[in-house]
């Protein structure tokens, strides 16, 4: 059978050929078919030590045949079964999900991951807080950043900033403030981005005195203001009418 071949080319390293059954395979089973061409390459395993070329390979070929759920499903049931699979195959399901935009999914499936030994990153973690901030999605965003100590790693200044904009996006003044308590306590100092985002925050909420201690406060800290932060409170004042202050900032 196809399956038995797959195996045997594995074995033999032929690997190139192996790839190019497994696409055949996946390519007549179609959509929907993970759970039971999983099962026929099991019952044909035999004594053969090929699981890791075949699994991925399996995987890897759902993914490019654009059967992502099938995809996901080979991964589960190939760590189910304890067989390992290559770190290089997950980063590309998480690489296809991330092109496609399918965030909520992307975290389900790098939680799934890091459970089974796949290395954790800063970088990423903080881009899909970014993602769901972005999406107003808070609650997603604010387990993205609780999940970053928990893999034993610690927030950066991006990471406070980008979980203190998306509160402040939403209103939540509270929070901001609550979070950059949080990152002096824990030894990471707010930068220019940090009060800008507050700034931005007061002067949403037309507390324009509260925004202009703000400033004062990162004068006094040695930080430059940025263009940002000088558009903000100029637009800030001007919207509370106070046209006069606005041009003393400019």
């Amino acid at each position: 059978s196809y399956c038995t071949m797959i195996h045997f080319l594995c074995t033999h390293q032929m690997l190139s050929e192996a790839k190019s059954l497994i696409q055949v395979v996946v390519s007549r089973k179609g959509k929907g078919s993970a759970s039971a061409v999983f099962a026929a390459i099991l019952e044909t395993r035999g004594t053969q030590r090929s699981d890791i070329y075949v699994f991925s390979g399996l995987i890897t070929a759902y993914l490019e045949s654009g059967f992502l759920r099938d995809a996901i499903e080979c991964y589960r049931l190939t760590t189910e079964h304890k067989f390992w699979v290559p770190f290089d195959t997950c980063r590309k399901v998480l690489e296809h999900l991330m092109k496609l935009k399918y965030f909520k999914l992307v975290w389900g499936f790098y939680e799934e991951i890091l459970e089974c030994g796949y290395p954790a990153s800063l970088y990423f973690f903080n881009i899909l807080m970014h993602r769901f901030c972005k999406d107003g999605d808070i609650r997603l965003a604010q387990s993205v950043f609780d999940a970053i100590t928990k893999w034993g790693l610690r927030p950066s200044v991006v990471s406070y900033n980008t979980l203190m904009n998306g509160y402040i996006r939403l209103g939540d003044l509270d929070e901001g403030f609550r979070l950059k308590s949080a990152m002096l306590a824990s030894g990471v100092q707010p930068d220019v981005y940090t009060y800008s985002v507050l700034i931005n925050g007061f002067c949403k909420e037309s507390k324009m005195d509260d925004a202009n201690e703000l400033f004062d406060e990162m004068l006094v800290k040695g930080l430059v203001p940025n263009g940002v932060t000088f558009t903000t409170l100029i637009d800030g004042h001007c919207k509370n009418g106070r046209v006069d202050l606005a041009m003393e900032i400019y």
